[in-house]
């Protein structure tokens, strides 16, 4: 049923001889069009479930009523009523005919019906038994969901959705849409103080059972719970003492090809006779339940009724409407969503806890007495944080746990105890905005708040954890598992914080209060550790032995002896126990402790502090429900086969401004979704967005799914919470490509968001369709052809991000027992991540599996940081061997490796994927790493012998400051490959136990045998505008001094001779006048005795010698332009400038000197390149023009940035394309000279090769165009106006870029009797002006091909006044 609260109306009712609808209705006429267009929309979504209704025919009627409301700045609210099925529903079906004598068995007409108040209509809703839309009066709210038509004055019948268009839309939508571009943040929405309010609750959710107990059977759970008590904690003791590890038989099931394992899997495990845990049957689980209630009720320790302390709170998600689906779920009535303040006890939980797509929201302030073990989403109020509070009468290990036994007896499909998912394939888990309370559980029972067995895109995030001071209670126990991110989470008291054993972690921003072990790491291959405060806490880090790491500890690191390793110190710089590899795979070393290498971390990643750079996932605590817009209110149906591709992307642009709730569900999409700068997404368990159709099939012409940002974007985007999936062979498929640049640190960013190709029910990429073969390929099967790509222009921050393409069915369809066999599947993606990006980058607990080429590809990159990394190769592999299936498109994209598969070279890669390549790579640390290989053609007789592939990792050619640091390999003869040499597993065997493995503790990456620290920090030319100059940098620094530009001197430029056959002549130049002094660089570094101060430096700069004279550009005897340069040392600059220096010959050199201080944050600071630097051929470009003037140039002493650019010359073009003219009597211009190809760019090593053959794609043009008009949109187009911009693209898939020159040009012309103005315009395309235009072929003014077109005013007075309005008409759609 729809509402919709407003002004006042008239009354409107009209009949068709077709069933129609009617209901209820309030109005207000403010934003009456938006107002309407809402409640139709609802109105026809409520229709449309009845086989009744007729599109376009039949009609709904409903009533008007006048209804006063106060000024709120709402002009409407449109109230959309859930069918609840209770028996007082305000939803009654009538029908109404035409003919009003009609009357049957079944049928009524009548307008009959209790009447509805629109209170009544605002109770429901915040009873949760419905949801609103509001429409505001404000016109910068409104626009948010208003059409481009509304705005533009256009006339339509109802409200649609429309994407905002370019630079020649009107001024009204192009000002809008950079309005909301520029909101990078939003304003909160919520009042500073809010009370929460106390939320009513039926008396029978608050004791039901002990009302239906009886003194003797509460006696009889009170005994029942006793035997629990004592058997769970002697259980419970034996398990922590000995906990479980990961099983690593066929992982994670048996099932091959429908039968028996290829290969024999006789693996011995680690774990013998491990201690099983209580199993809690149902009776256990009843009677704790009755006797928790009875001691609460009680009254025990001053805990107090659920209901009395439950509160409505002011989370926007509690008051969120709830209209996801899982279309995909085989389980049509599935309720996506479920409020734990309705569930009653233990039984009626676990009747839920087994779907994988459940979120449970639990309101602040209650308080629950039961374990709740779960596989699901469990959300907390993020003001006021629910408390899960562990009765007395507790019985299990705990009170939130992450895999459920069944109980079943025997092993399960992992060797192990029988469970729904095994603990390294339970994927899909997050808790947040919870606290957990287990101080009330009996002394001397050892229980734990979250018993937390997990795998990938798991997440545990604003929690507290609280034990017993003094007490063996254990805050987090993790005996196995291969996750995943822990972050934002509190310890407080009992015995151990975190007991954790897993197979790689991040953990980061945890704290630790009154703990007596912070952390104890029990097992593990790679924790990543980050930012983790101790406060009263005896032993920080317990290593399996004694010893720790923390605030308030004596000792930093000792042995299992006791022995002091490492002292305790304010501040450890670094230390470093293991093997290590400087540069070389022949320097290897073993550190017993201490600082390895000079590593420098990027300024850029770090924050103000000096830590690197970290963003929490933003739960939009400060905004109010009503700041969130829901797609299945924005024309989406998520229902996994509408195709929703339009309606998406018409739902980012309208919820711009706002956050973008995308409710549960499956949206199809069939071409490029753009999410453009300020888009706020939030999913709901994991939305899928699903790239399914014809669009995304060819592999040879990959097509982009979700292009976040357009080339060249700088702003923010905030995702998370989603699934991005495929339905079907999808083998074109580029699943991510992220553009954007981040606008400051963190504020584009991806939290909790995954990437899965096929092994889920409505993929169409299951065993069924595509079985674990083991020889041949499926057909049908290649599903992706690259999961994700961080483009050259691009920076982001990414925390838990999982690309999965598919190794087994994930999906359990009963969950009725432990025989889960997750059948293994051959799913075929060709490439994981690329990343090309040289932008401050954060890569925070991500993970990239089974793909062909490779899981991580850094090429080309820059400044990122990576940790913890997680690989798998494909388990099919060697079966086919890569690059198949994907052979023929092997080089498409940048990067790709080279399969030159020659007999007997191990470094190929030609027998299984690469985990990491990186090339041509700076500036890059990897925290952690952990990349394993388990199978060669499914069998995993190869693990222990190292050898299911030859070689795991590919580091050829890399610059400054690359560094992996605790890498983890599994299964391959070889660790890395560096510079065509390889580092041998067996060389660093860590664990000969199965699954044996190996592990560096550093490992530099060098170049020719070394390595190198010397990465620059490019001072900002800022400081010399200081009183004293000044900069900050971390030593060692490599300092790159900003040129002085205060001081001139003249250089008189030798004679050239140059020659052509016999032709012969001497070129004179005037003298040159030296306008920048470029520096030598500087090397700083900080004394022992200062390592903790922040000493200052003086420095001096020291002119450097210019190495070579700047080039010259003549006209030889061939009439072609031909450049050159002076040999012979160019004259030496003085050898200071310090006090005593001779004065310049005009000018003066600084007043005072550079002082330099140790510390953070490195600042100013300016981009590489950014100025004259001798030092660095990267940064000179060839032919160098150089970096001072000649009397008499145009701009006076002003160095001309397009210098270089004005001397390019066309390459020389054949064409026989005529032209005609609409003005007869104005001749054809003529044709330009020939002129020869001009000189590329050594530093980016690029060729302008403009009108030469090569070509791009139309959108490019089309985007340098309207950014040039937008630039242009200002101006005034007099005589004598020029302006040359240049765009720059990813060229060639990323082989290098390709940068698009747009100029425009004014002048006139005398033909015959009239003035004509000239535009001439270098984009191959055509202008056309609103007048009546001349078209010319092209002409090549300033060296640079255009198209022109000329326009005949009444007078030049008319011309100058006058501004254009320039469209462009392309020649080519796509090309």
């Amino acid at each position: 049923m729809c509402g919709c609260l407003t002004a006042c109306h008239a009354i409107l009712g009209i009949g068709f001889n077709v069933p129609a609808f009617d209901t209820d209705v309030f109005i207000r006429v403010e934003g009456q069009a938006t107002a309407h267009g809402r409640l139709r929309e609802e109105l026809i979504r409520a229709a449309e479930s009845d086989p009744r209704f007729v599109p376009n025919k039949s009609i709904i009627l409903f009533t008007l009523v006048r209804e006063t409301l106060p000024s709120d700045g709402v002009a409407a609210r449109v109230y959309v009523m859930r069918d609840t099925g209770t028996a007082d529903d305000l939803e009654e079906e009538r029908y109404v005919y035409q003919n009003r004598d009609k009357r049957s068995a079944g049928e009524k007409g009548t307008f009959a019906g209790r009447s509805v108040t629109s209170a009544e209509l605002r109770a429901r809703i915040k009873a949760g038994e419905g949801y609103e839309h509001v429409v505001h009066a404000n016109l910068t709210v409104t626009l948010n969901y208003v059409p481009e038509s509304d705005l533009l004055g256009k006339t339509i019948p109802m409200l649609r959705m429309e994407r905002f268009s370019h630079w020649n839309q009107e001024d009204a939508v192009a000002e809008e849409q950079a309005r909301r571009s520029r909101d990078a943040t939003l304003p909160r929405t919520l009042p500073e103080k809010v009370v929460p309010q106390p939320r009513s609750m039926p008396e029978h959710n608050v004791t039901p059972l002990l009302k239906r107990s009886t003194a003797k059977e509460l006696q009889a759970a009170r005994n029942i719970v006793k035997k629990a008590l004592a058997d769970s904690s002697r259980l419970n003791k034996a398990r922590v003492a000995q906990p479980l590890r990961n099983k690593y038989g066929l992982r994670p099931g048996t099932i091959v090809g429908g039968g028996s394992v290829a290969g024999e899997q006789n693996i011995a495990s680690i774990d013998q006779d491990v201690p099983p845990l209580l199993d809690i049957t149902d009776e256990i689980a009843a009677a704790a339940a009755l006797v928790a209630e009875a001691d609460s009720v009680g009254g025990w320790k001053n805990v107090t009724k659920r209901a009395a302390t439950a509160s409505a709170g002011t989370y926007w998600m509690q008051s969120l409407a709830r209209k996801g689906t899982v279309p995909w779920g085989d389980e049509p009535n599935y309720v996506s969503c479920q409020d734990c303040p309705d569930i009653r006890d233990v039984s009626s939980v676990n009747q839920n806890a087994g779907h994988l797509q459940k979120c449970a929201r639990l309101w602040s302030g209650g308080r629950w007495y039961h374990a709740l073990p779960f596989g699901t989403q469990v959300i907390g109020d993020a003001n006021n944080r629910p408390t899960l509070v562990a009765a007395p009468s507790f019985v299990g290990l705990g009170v939130l746990s992450t895999d459920e036994y069944t109980g079943d007896g025997g092993q399960g499909v992992d060797g192990g105890d029988p469970e729904y998912y095994v603990n390294t394939a339970n994927f899909y888990r997050q808790i947040r905005n919870i606290v957990i309370d287990i101080r009330k559980v009996t002394s001397g029972t050892l229980v734990t708040c979250l018993h937390y067995q997990v795998a990938q895109a798991t997440s545990l995030q604003n929690v507290e954890l609280i034990a017993a001071a003094g007490s063996s209670q254990i805050g987090l126990f993790a005996e196995n598992g291969s996750g995943g991110g822990i972050s934002d989470v509190t310890f407080t008291g009992g015995g151990i914080g975190l007991k954790g054993g897993e197979q790689q972690f991040t953990a980061q921003r945890l704290k630790f209060n009154g703990c007596t072990v912070g952390i104890q790491v029990i097992w593990d291959w790679g924790w990543v550790w980050k930012s983790i405060t101790m406060n009263n806490v005896k032993t920080g880090f317990q290593l399996v032995g004694d010893g720790g790491v923390g605030n308030s500890v004596s000792v930093a690191v000792a042995d299992t002896t006791g022995a002091t390793i490492l002292a305790s110190s304010p501040v450890i710089d670094q230390w470093v126990v293991g093997p290590v590899y400087e540069g070389s795979t022949t320097a290897r070393t073993f550190s017993t402790g201490g600082k390895i290498g000079n590593y420098r971390r990027h300024s850029t990643l770090l924050d103000p502090q000096g830590n690197y750079f970290e963003r929490p996932k933003p739960q939009y605590e400060d905004q109010a429900t009503s700041t969130f817009l829901h797609t299945k209110d924005l024309g989406c149906k998520g229902d996994g086969s509408t195709d929703d591709t339009q309606a998406f992307q018409a739902a980012l642009y309208a919820s711009l401004g706002k956050i973008l709730f995308v409710d549960a569900g499956s949206y199809i999409l069939t071409s490029t979704v753009t999410i453009p700068s300020g888009t706020k997404i939030v999913g709901e368990a994991w939305s899928q967005l699903v790239a399914s159709g014809s669009y995304f099939s060819d592999a040879s012409n990959p097509k982009v799914m979700i292009k976040v940002g357009n080339a060249g974007d700088v702003g923010n985007v905030e995702m998370q919470d989603l699934l991005f999936t495929t339905r079907g062979a999808t083998a074109g498929l580029i699943v991510i490509e992220w553009n954007i640049q981040a606008d400051a640190q963190g504020s584009a960013g991806l939290w909790d968001c995954h990437v899965r190709i096929g092994g889920a029910t409505g993929t169409k990429l299951t065993p069924a369709e595509c079985p674990p073969v083991t020889s041949g390929i499926n057909s049908g099967c290649s599903a992706a052809s690259l999961m994700m790509h961080l483009t050259p222009s691009a920076s982001g921050y990414f925390e838990n991000m999982w690309l999965w393409g598919a190794d087994h069915m994930l999906d359990d369809p009963d969950l009725v027992s432990g025989k889960n066999s997750m059948v293994q599947t051959s799913i075929y993606v060709a490439r994981g991540f690329l990343i090309e990006s040289t932008k401050p980058t954060w890569l925070y607990g991500t993970a990239s599996e089974h793909a062909v080429f490779y899981q991580y590809n850094f090429h080309k990159a820059a400044n990122i940081y990576a940790g913890m990394l997680q690989t798998e190769s494909p388990y099919f592999q060697p079966t086919p061997p890569p690059p198949a299936p994907f052979a023929a498109v092997v080089g498409l994209l940048p990067g790709d490796p080279d399969y030159t598969c020659a007999a007997g070279n191990e470094f190929s890669g030609c027998d299984q994927s690469w985990s990491v390549v990186m090339t041509g790579s700076a500036n890059i640390f990897v925290a952690g790493a952990g990349i394993y290989t388990w199978f060669s053609t499914y069998a995993q007789t190869c693990i222990d012998t190292q050898l299911c592939q030859k070689a795991l990792m590919l580091l050829q050619n890399n610059f400054a400051n690359v560094r992996f640091q605790n890498l983890v390999t599994i299964g391959a003869k070889y660790m890395a490959v560096m510079d065509g040499k390889g580092i041998p597993a067996i060389d660093n065997l860590n664990v000969d136990t199965h699954p044996n493995w190996s592990q560096i503790s550093i490992l530099d990456v060098g170049s020719n045998g070394t390595t190198k620290f010397d990465e620059a920090i490019w001072i900002d030319p800022a400081i010399w505008e200081m009183d004293q100059p000044k900069f900050t940098c971390s030593p060692p620094c490599n300092v790159k001094l900003p040129p002085w530009t205060g001081a001139t001197s003249t250089v008189n430029y030798p004679l050239i001779t140059v020659s052509q056959g016999t032709w012969t002549s001497t070129i004179t130049q005037a003298p040159l006048t030296v306008t920048e002094w470029v520096f030598e660089p500087i090397m700083l570094n900080q004394g022992a005795a200062n390592k903790n101060k922040r000493a200052d430096v003086t420095i001096w700069p020291v002119p450097a010698t210019t190495p070579f004279w700047p080039a010259i550009v003549y006209t030889g005897n061939d009439r072609k332009a031909t450049t050159t340069s002076a040999t012979g040392a160019f004259p030496k600059p003085p050898a200071s400038i310090g006090p005593n220096a001779p004065a310049p010959p005009s000018g003066s050199w600084p007043k005072r000197p550079v002082q330099a201080f140790f510390g953070f944050p490195e600042n100013p600071l300016v981009d590489e390149c950014f100025f004259t630097d001798f030092s660095d051929p990267a940064c000179l470009t060839q032919p160098w023009f150089g970096n001072m003037t000649r009397p008499g140039a145009p701009g006076g002493d002003d160095y001309d940035e397009n210098s270089a650019e004005l001397r390019t010359i066309c390459p020389r073009v054949s064409s026989t394309k005529t032209t005609t003219t609409t003005i007869k009597s104005i001749p054809t211009p003529p044709a330009p000279l020939p002129s020869p190809f001009e000189q590329g760019d050594a530093r980016t090593n690029s060729l302008n090769c403009y009108h030469s053959g090569e070509d791009t794609e139309g959108i490019r043009m089309h985007n340098a165009a309207d950014r040039f008009c937008d630039m242009i949109a200002h101006s005034d187009l007099g005589p004598g106006f020029f302006l040359s911009k240049d765009f720059e693209f990813p060229y060639n898939g990323g082989v290098g870029f390709v940068a698009i020159t747009v100029s425009l040009e004014c002048n006139v012309l005398q033909i015959e009797h009239s003035t004509v103005y000239s535009l001439g315009y270098s984009l191959n395309s055509k202008l056309l002006l609103r007048e009546e235009s001349l078209e010319f072929e092209g002409l090549c003014e300033h060296e640079k091909r255009r198209v022109a077109a000329a326009l005949m005013p009444d007078t030049m007075a008319d011309v100058t006044r006058k501004r254009f309005n320039i469209i462009l008409a392309y020649l080519s759609p796509e090309r």
